[in-house]
């Protein structure tokens, strides 16, 4: 299973982070972590060795955070 995650136009460089986090908020894996110039980007993370239950999408570019419930039902 993919998850797709479109980051919105970036205008300026920063450093962007996307990690994914389990119920109990350990980082059970980080996508990016990287400086990325300004644009717009689009992620596929695979997300298919993980087991059944609710993860937490984070994304931080700047002051820009936020973070996304993700439900995996197998």
């Amino acid at each position: 299973m993919l998850l797709r995650k479109n980051c919105r136009k970036i205008k300026i460089s920063y450093k962007l982070s996307i990690n994914l986090y389990d119920i109990v908020g350990r980082r059970v894996k980080a996508f990016v972590d990287a400086k990325k110039e300004p644009g717009s980007y689009s992620l596929d993370c695979d997300i298919r060795n993980y087991g059944s239950g609710v993860y937490f999408l984070r994304l931080e570019s700047g002051k820009y955070k936020t973070v996304e419930k993700v439900l995996l039902i197998k």
